[in-house]
């Protein structure tokens, strides 16, 4: 049977290969959530929805081991925001050089942002993860006689950013720089290339485009960032990643929790004619049941966030599926953490304000970082 296609893209820090399936990650967690539906008589998540791990930050990894190597060609290069090269100098010496702690406070953020090859290399590793798993998704299902799946993708924190770049570049032709077709193929791993060289040997004939019948069927951006991360110069309001007429999605969702301070400095403005129209969606959360309110994980675990994303991609789920997770949801507890932890959330992240710039940035991902010292807790996965 086809599976429906979940693609998930992760946000700041080092997260290797399978973060998606570590502890508290969205794997886990999703999948848990799924236990909870009586609509689904127990069956395993894992039978019903394929969900596909996007990992980019190694490409940051590969910028700084060569940092001194390419600093000075990084530093005159075009597509440089003025300061950009000190502020990630400025942090590494903050972080002692300790890449998780470099990553933790906004350093991958900095590097993407800041540097036009670099993110250049981070959205051609998505696409092609995109593009050579919807390819392989294609030839299965017309092999087997059966219709293609539905496609989603779920992206948090920087993730949005790279997600909604990528989204766009893939729906509007721009895959490679025109200059160098095939330049870009050495950001994409090994086992990708092929499937991703030959979408792009297409090109004139985008099959991501909206005008070739292409679209994901829902778009999650969770702490969303790409207001401020964006490197396209289509920003979200004026990118095709919206939902309805000649955007490339369907349905669009923006989650925030009320406490999480990225993704509030500048905050995403939904459009109202989304929704007015039923396809674009504003979630908002304010649970604790970790000390890091930011992590991926901790989204995803509210019913008020999954059934959204269980009705549209998880088979046999429905409206029955979709009014039991309102039950759940308004049964979910708010606090699972003692309350005098989230008295201490609540008083460092409730009265937080930061500039909507990259300064805010680093002061929103330094106070939810700084949230790993409550209860011996640690960050979580971000």
């Amino acid at each position: 049977m086809t599976r429906n296609v979940v693609f998930l893209v992760h946000g700041v820090g080092r997260q290797g290969a399978g973060w998606a399936t570590a502890p508290g990650g969205p794997v886990p967690v999703l999948t848990e959530a799924a236990r909870g539906y009586g609509v689904l008589d127990g069956t395993a998540l894992a039978e019903r929805l394929d969900l596909v791990e996007v990992r980019y930050d190694d490409i940051f990894d590969t910028v700084l081991d060569r940092w001194g190597e390419l600093a000075d060609g990084l530093q005159g290069g075009a597509g440089v925001l003025p300061g950009g090269f000190e502020r990630a100098r400025r942090l590494l010496a903050e972080a002692g050089d300790d890449r998780n702690v470099f990553y933790r406070y906004g350093g991958d953020a900095v590097l993407y942002k800041a540097f036009g090859l670099v993110a250049r290399a981070v959205r051609l590793r998505v696409m092609a993860r995109l593009a050579s798993t919807v390819a392989t998704c294609r030839t299965a299902a017309k092999d087997a006689g059966e219709p293609e799946p539905r496609y989603a993708v779920v992206a948090h924190s920087l993730g949005t950013a790279v997600a909604h770049d990528s989204l766009h570049e893939l729906a509007v032709n721009r895959w490679t720089d025109p200059d160098d077709p095939a330049g870009g193929l050495a950001a994409v791993p090994p086992g990708q290339r092929d499937a991703f060289a030959a979408a792009v040997a297409r090109a004139a004939d985008n099959p991501f485009a909206p005008s070739a019948g292409f679209r994901w069927n829902c778009v999650f951006m969770l702490a969303n960032t790409s207001p401020l991360l964006h490197q396209i110069p289509e920003g979200p309001l004026a990118s095709v990643v919206h939902p309805g007429g000649d955007g490339c999605c369907q349905t669009f969702f923006n989650v925030q929790h009320a406490l999480d301070p990225v993704g509030r400095f500048p905050p995403f403005e939904m459009p109202a004619d989304w929704e007015r129209a039923g396809v674009g969606y504003r979630l908002k959360v304010d649970h604790i049941h970790a000390p890091n309110v930011h992590g991926f994980g901790h989204y995803l675990a509210h019913p008020e966030v999954h059934r959204h994303l269980f009705l549209r991609m998880v088979p046999g789920f429905g409206m029955p599926g979709y009014g039991e997770g309102a039950e759940l949801a308004a049964a979910f507890p708010r606090d699972t953490v003692t309350p005098a932890l989230a008295a201490e959330v609540r008083a460092r992240l409730g009265v937080l304000a930061v500039s909507a710039d990259l300064d805010g940035w680093e002061a929103a991902l330094k106070a939810v970082a700084g949230l790993s010292d409550l209860a011996g807790a640690g960050a979580g996965p971000t």
